[in-house]
């Protein structure tokens, strides 16, 4: 028998269970979001941002317990480099889409500063714990204002929609809003449903995670492959997979503009809470083309999108076409090929 064939069916094996186990985790933790009455914009940015990245996040953290740095950050920023390139590329391929100015002088912005954030941190070739650590401490912070101000302005505009509402049917505000939280508890039923199918999600994901990287780093020992190409690579798309399937749904149903959104989210926790996580479990070694080569490709394709943006900082909402999609899949595709040149010559 082969020596390659039982890591080549783990690697196959490990992203069916590994995107199955994330559709299960992202959808419930969307429907448990609902039952509990959470704003939409923390629905999309904790849970899909979040939940999106889970896979990512428990690779690098396996392979950064097992010592092996490659798949660990090569996962992380092959990752962000796929979601641009390869899933959004795609996605405006076969339907433009649509940025709107706040996502640009927000969300585009602030992903940029943290990209930069993370180049200076590992300029020295080393991911410290200290690095790891004001990775996530930038990641709490952040997310503590984006909770706190979201909620504020999602209590402010259901205030205003309740005495519009009052003022109109001449009821009284206090009577709407107890019938808007009866209304919300008659899902309650679901709930130990729901947590239930999240916690299934989440160790189906775990235990996938564990033959994906068991399959990719017996298949780069074998064939004598750096361990970071197949990270870049196998892995990376692999964990992409959760964003690609939300992609190509919130197109089908029309919701072009939270493609980006998606993306943007995606990056963001995988830039911070993976590495973060990663550099805080074991402190790892960083090769030099790393820094030169790939984080440098992630943050020109950052770049790129700010660039076609810009109209977005004049409050013109941008339209991302097919041919700019073109242009980041085939940039993908050159990076893959020039990846797969270097060590099949």
């Amino acid at each position: 028998m082969s020596p390659y064939l039982l890591p080549i069916i783990a690697i196959i094996l490990g992203l069916f269970m590994l995107n199955k186990s994330a559709n299960i985790f992202i959808d419930t933790s969307v429907s448990l979001s609902s039952i509990l009455g959470m704003p939409t914009f923390i629905i999309g940015i904790v849970i899909i941002g979040f939940g999106t990245s889970v896979p990512e996040l428990v690779i690098s953290a396996l392979a950064s317990i097992q010592g092996q740095p490659g798949i660990s950050i090569g996962n992380a920023y092959g990752s962000n480099i796929a979601n641009i390139g390869l899933i959004l590329g795609i996605s405006a391929l076969l339907m433009p889409l649509i940025i709107k100015p706040i996502t640009i002088k927000k969300e585009l912005v602030i992903l940029l500063a943290v990209t930069l954030v993370s180049v200076w941190l590992l300029s020295d070739n080393y991911l410290s714990r200290i690095d790891g650590i004001i990775l996530l401490l930038t990641l709490t912070v952040f997310m503590v204002f984006t909770v706190y101000f979201s909620m504020k302005q999602a209590k402010n505009e259901a205030t205003n929609n309740f005495k519009d509402i009052a003022l109109h049917e001449k009821m009284d505000v206090d009577i709407i809003i107890h019938d808007d939280n009866t209304k919300e508890s008659s899902f309650s039923g679901s709930l130990v449903k729901t947590s239930v199918f999240i916690l299934i999600g989440l160790v189906g994901i775990i235990l996938s995670s564990h033959i994906l990287v068991w399959g990719a780093s017996e298949v780069a020992f074998l064939m004598g492959i750096n361990e970071l190409i197949i990270g870049l690579t196998i892995v990376a798309v692999g964990t992409s997979l959760p964003e690609l399937a939300s992609a190509i749904v919130s197109i089908r149903k029309k919701h072009n503009d939270l493609v980006l959104g998606n993306v943007i989210g995606s990056n963001f926790f995988n830039t911070l809470a993976v590495v973060g996580v990663a550099g805080a479990i074991h402190p790892l070694e960083i090769q030099a083309n790393v820094l030169y080569r790939d984080m440098s490709i992630m943050t020109a394709m950052s770049v790129f999108i700010l660039v076609l943006g810009y109209k977005g900082f004049f409050n013109i909402e941008v339209k991302v076409g097919r041919f700019a999609g073109a242009i980041f899949l085939s940039s993908y595709a050159t990076y893959i090929l020039y990846l797969l040149f270097q060590y099949f010559p």
